[in-house]
């Protein structure tokens, strides 16, 4: 999508970043991600300190509305796939299975696959 437009010359000639993620109804707070990926990992916990003088976003998200509005794009993946695919690749990472790059390859011709599937 985005290296068709830029092949085309539909995006003009400035190269630009575009954000890719879950929708955004599908919002979570960190400790909300963090339980989710502990839930996935199969370990860990949340430990939480609390500093007042400290100040936080209340929400962190990708804002992905540039995509949309530019490319046409929507995702097809919920916070829980890009979860368990993040999961995946660390698991992967620190246990040394597979080569970094080609796990990369290999989630990505899965979510190809999973593409194509939702387009037919």
């Amino acid at each position: 999508m985005l290296a068709t437009k830029l092949a085309r010359g539909e995006l003009g000639t400035s190269l630009e970043s575009f954000n890719f993620g879950p929708s955004a109804t599908q919002n979570a707070s960190v400790r909300d991600l963090i339980e989710l990926m502990g839930q996935d990992w199969g370990t860990g916990y949340v430990e939480e300190e609390r500093a007042e003088a400290l100040k936080e976003a209340g929400l962190l998200r990708l804002n992905c509305d540039k995509a949309q509005a530019l490319l046409g794009w929507s995702s097809l993946l919920t916070l829980e796939d890009c979860d368990k695919i993040t999961v995946e690749w660390y698991r992967n990472f620190y246990q040394g299975e597979i080569a970094p790059a080609d796990f990369t390859l290999a989630q990505i011709a899965a979510y190809q696959k999973q593409l194509y599937q939702s387009l037919n």
